[in-house]
């Protein structure tokens, strides 16, 4: 049988850093905080990917998840995209 594919690398982000902004309340979060969360809800991509994966994330995506970020302060990254609440 074919092997049902998992989420994105961008899902998982997205999906972090959704609850990131709930638990803190913050707009502003770096890669190390981004891949702690997706490590405890048990991602298997590596901080390298997740890195990689944010920085494409400051263009403008084709499909969703549409959240779009941009840099903030030296290491860090802000959601620019209204959609990103869905």
């Amino acid at each position: 049988g074919r092997k049902l594919a998992g989420k994105s690398c961008r899902d998982e982000v997205v999906a972090a850093l959704g609850v990131l902004r709930v638990r803190t309340g913050t707009q502003v979060f770096t890669v190390r905080e981004v891949y702690a969360e997706m490590v405890a809800a048990g991602t298997g991509y590596a901080e390298s990917t997740v890195f990689k994966t944010m920085q494409r994330m400051k263009e403008a995506s084709k499909r969703p998840p549409t959240v779009q970020l941009e840099r903030a302060e030296p290491d860090g990254f802000r959601i620019i995209d209204a959609c990103a609440d869905r």
